[in-house]
């Protein structure tokens, strides 16, 4: 069975398709210059073009022709060759010879004396390629002179019937009227039918002033050998993950065929994504095992839902004998799901480089808004480098950072993002993240082992836990006179506690601590704040918005609060606070409420805008504990 090969390999083949360990072969091809130019008595320019794998260089045999470039590296280039006014009194021939590696070319030009002669007559070339087993053809025109002209092509039997003079008129466009060499590419539809394509002198207005000069041509019949009959395409079975192309040819010619995503056609073409496909399946060895004669089919995966199927008869080294053929799909037109008007991803994630873990998604239809099983989406991932999503929702980490997936409905225009969280490994968790502030901040809260877990509870200033909190045995009771009295032992000038006091410092010792009610308000000016599910807990994440640390984050749980005996859900309170070590020294945020009864601190809400703001609370609940780390 064949496979396709994803868009991104396809891109990545495409490049790689120089085939550095094959030697090329070199190339040297004029393009739409002729072997002979004729050129007035007066000083002129000539452009000349051609094509080359090689670097090349150009000379001239003559000192009245000048070249510039006279040399280049491969690919398409341009010359011109300037010559210089005739006063010799006779016509003369000079040589531009081009020179690529082994091969050459040689453009003569016939410049005519000023005293007139057969080669001074002003004159028109037209000359026309027309490619092989297609409709298409390609008409340049040189002139040796810098009057204007037009040119253009019709069916001979139009001309034979109607005369040059009245297609003329039927055809001579002001915008289409030009000089020196130009070239144009035309397609027709119809093939064996003889073509003339003319031309002639005229001023701007389109009035000739010159003779016809034509050439008669026919177009190749794709018919004529049936080796090169076209090779057709039909697509069935379509389910969620996977579809059957069938291909047909009436000859018992070989043929190659697959599939590429419609983005990467249209990038690069045809025969850029025919050399990538042949080029892969050639190093892999199994090319000749995937060559077909007549009708056959293949099963792929769905990868992409707009893609294109081509194929071409080809020899065993995959060298193309005919047009490549080929067909678009959308593969939601084989579909019969509804269309969406609402999707969401039910939650981000946070995984460990080398973990795995599928999304998943809910929807409603556009019909009547109800819900859909199983909304049909595509994936996508902003940062593949970080965390990569297939079709099927399966998310896998590579690298450590902050990726956006995003699902798109594949029929409406409705779609969501949420955030994948990318850590190296878990002991990392244990690392203080760097947002680029004052102090750096811990990655998960007091008792949890995990970003988003909740972890402990503890009421303001308090290192243990309790199983009811009400506040009248903790050690600093909501007493004014107590305060009064004790308060500089407890808390400094800006009301912060001391470090001796300080329930962090007790916990984990070293340099960790409770945050500032001012480090929060520095955490909410430097960050962007996104109110998010991470691994199904609601939450916010704030990302670095300095530069450099734009790929840094924190995730804070909605974790829920502990009251008197009362323990919150977290799934269905509606918010929570951080405990910062900044006390209230006025008072609390409602009437009648002592001094220094409530504290500062960062409070995550389910609803509502902003999702987080600095508030006070009563000092007596029991709320968790994100720690910072500080010199």
């Amino acid at each position: 069975m064949k496979k396709a090969i994803i868009a991104l390999s396809a891109v990545l083949l495409l490049v790689s398709c120089a085939k550095p360990e094959v030697i090329e072969e070199p190339t040297l091809n004029l393009k739409g210059t002729l072997a002979q130019i004729a050129a007035g008595a007066e000083k002129s320019q000539i452009p000349i073009s051609f094509s080359t794998n090689q670097s090349w260089t150009a000379t001239s045999d003559a000192q009245w022709i000048s070249l510039s470039p006279d040399k280049g590296s491969a690919g398409e280039a341009n010359i011109m060759a300037t010559v210089e006014e005739n006063k010799t009194g006779k016509s003369r021939i000079g040589s531009v010879t081009i020179t690529a590696g082994q091969l050459s070319k040689t453009v003569k030009i016939n410049q005519s004396s000023a005293g007139g002669g057969s080669t001074g007559t002003e004159t028109l070339i037209i000359k026309v390629v027309t490619n092989f087993h297609t409709t298409s053809f390609t008409v340049s025109v040189t002139s040796n002179s810098q009057k204007t002209y037009f040119y253009d092509v019709v069916e001979k039997t139009v001309w034979d019937k109607d005369g040059g003079d009245a297609v003329w008129r039927n055809r001579v466009k002001k915008d289409a009227i030009c000089s020196g060499n130009t070239k144009k590419e035309y397609t027709y539809q119809k093939v064996q039918v003889e073509y003339i394509a003319f031309a002639a002198f005229c001023d701007g207005n389109g009035n000739k002033n010159g003779d016809f000069i034509t050439e008669a041509f026919v177009l190749d019949d794709t018919v004529e050998d049936d080796d090169y009959s076209p090779i057709t395409f039909s697509i069935s079975n379509v389910t969620e993950t996977s579809y059957t192309l069938k291909t047909s040819s009436s000859t018992n010619k070989q043929y190659f065929f697959d599939v590429v995503d419609k983005e990467t056609w249209d990038e690069y073409g045809a025969q850029a994504v025919w050399e990538a496909y042949v080029d892969y399946y050639i190093k892999d060895g199994s090319f000749v095992d995937q060559l077909v004669t007549g009708d056959a089919d293949c099963n792929f995966r769905i990868e992409d839902q707009e893609i294109v199927a081509f194929a071409a008869y080809c020899y065993n080294d995959g060298t193309v004998q005919s047009t490549i053929f080929f067909k678009a799909y959308n593969l939601t037109d084989f579909d019969d799901s509804p269309s969406l008007s609402w999707v969401s991803i039910d939650t981000g994630l946070l995984l460990v480089v080398g973990e795995s873990k599928i999304m998943t998604v809910s929807g409603l239809d556009e019909e009547d808004y109800e819900t859909v099983e199983d909304p049909k989406v595509k994936w996508q991932s902003n940062r593949p480098s970080v965390a990569t999503i297939d079709q099927n929702g399966n998310v896998r980490a590579i690298g450590a950072g902050i990726a956006t997936i995003t699902a798109t409905a594949l029929k409406g225009d409705a779609s969501d993002d949420c955030k994948v969280l990318v850590v190296s490994n878990a002991s990392d968790y244990k690392n203080p993240v760097d947002l680029g502030l004052s102090v750096k901040w811990a990655q998960c809260n007091i008792g949890a082992n995990r970003p988003d877990g909740y972890g402990s509870y503890y009421a303001w200033g308090e290192s243990y836990t309790r199983a009811y909190y009400d506040g009248y045995n903790g050690p600093y009771p909501n007493d004014v006179s107590f305060w009064d009295s004790h308060k500089d032992e407890i808390v400094d000038e800006d009301y912060n506690l001391y470090r001796s006091k300080d329930p962090v410092v007790q916990l984990l010792g070293g340099k960790w601590r409770l945050p500032t009610k001012k480090e929060f308000e520095e955490l909410l000016e430097n960050c962007s704040e996104e109110r998010t599910k991470i691994n199904g807990r609601l939450g916010v994440l704030y990302i670095g918005k300095k530069s450099g640390y734009t790929n840094k984050w924190i995730f804070l749980p909605n974790s829920g609060t502990c009251w008197m005996n009362y323990r919150a859900n977290p799934s269905t309170d509606d918010c929570t606070l951080y405990w910062s070590s900044t006390i209230n020294e006025k008072g609390g945020n409602s009437t009648g409420h002592a001094r220094y009864e409530f504290a500062w601190g960062l409070q995550i809400d389910r609803i509502g805008t902003p999702p987080s703001w600095i508030n006070d609370w009563e000092r007596i609940s029991g709320n968790p504990i994100r720690p910072v780390y500080s010199d």
